[in-house]
């Protein structure tokens, strides 16, 4: 099974503001055809998202609007209504092998971005690789998700999935790659990158949200089918999703992703505005994460 990766090449990382690709028509279209034909409906996913469940939102009930559902390479590979083709994808995307396929091509950026990293990779032969949710960083380097993402429809006002953020500081890389219905005409979705106006003016707020008014718009991918954007996680990596108008149809995404046992940056040390209770805050809530998910 092809993986995202298998017609990037090293030289189509763009650098500024961070490293990152941006590439349209990444699959041969008759495989991207059969994947958007077997994806999981929003009832499908319900069932996996614990987030939905702690929302009261039951199967059947009307979801809210242009809210994300995810499902997990844990309850992929664990549940047989999930088409046999999503399960290949998705494995294909969770191997030793496909860390290596990134490192040939984000190496080098990813070790200018974050040095240190070299001394975990460059012994790549004993590099301990495991699924997140299924391993833990007791017995693995690296844990890897590959997650089956729907964005519910927008009704009665537009708006944006998610605004200019920071992800998750234990995350090295993350890629999402769009599958858009033939017939959805919908408008919006964009992936947006930004960078700072100046970072020492940025106000973080919430799940390291950051305002429109401290970053600017430096680059998109516009949702359409097939095509992909993948970059290096950092204090500096500010995306977002553009404002989708009205639309019945859902916005589908595969989300690729590389965790790390330590932090990659804290927005504490790099904001004076971030409180250390909030820190702290913030931390334990991925650690409950991290209990519930065992």
């Amino acid at each position: 099974m092809k993986t995202i990766l298998n017609n990037i090449s090293k030289s189509d990382v763009k650098r500024d503001p961070f490293p990152h690709i941006v590439e349209k028509q990444v699959l041969d279209q008759s495989l991207v055809d059969e994947l958007r034909a077997a994806y999981p409906s929003i009832e499908d996913l319900l069932k996996f998202d614990y987030g939905w469940h702690c929302l009261g939102v039951a199967r059947g009930a009307e979801v809210p609007s242009n809210r994300k559902i995810r499902c997990r390479a844990v309850e992929i590979l664990s549940d047989s209504s999930i088409a046999p083709i999503w399960r290949e994808f998705v494995e294909a995307h969770l191997t030793k092998d496909y860390l290596k396929r990134f490192l040939d091509i984000f190496g080098e950026a990813l070790y200018e971005q974050h040095p240190h990293l070299r001394s975990i990779f460059n012994n790549f032969d004993n590099l301990r690789v495991g699924i997140r949710n299924i391993d833990s960083f007791e017995n693995c380097d690296v844990l890897i998700d590959a997650e089956i993402c729907i964005d519910t429809p927008v009704r009665e006002t537009p708006s944006s999935v998610k605004i200019p953020h920071l992800d998750n500081e234990h995350k090295m890389v993350i890629g999402n790659f769009y599958l858009k219905q033939l017939e959805d005409d919908s408008v919006g979705g964009s992936l947006e990158f930004y960078k700072h106006k100046d970072r020492k003016k940025s106000r973080f707020h919430g799940a390291r949200l950051i305002g429109y008014e401290y970053c600017e718009k430096v680059g998109e991918l516009p949702y359409q089918d097939n095509s992909l954007a993948m970059f290096i996680n950092s204090a500096d990596a500010l995306h977002g999703v553009s404002n989708r108008n009205i639309t019945s149809y859902p916005r589908y995404s595969f989300n690729n992703i590389f965790e790390i046992k330590d932090s990659l940056f804290d927005i504490g040390v790099y904001y004076n505005d971030v409180s250390s209770l909030k820190i702290l805050m913030r931390r334990a809530k991925r650690m409950l994460k991290n209990v519930f998910r065992l």
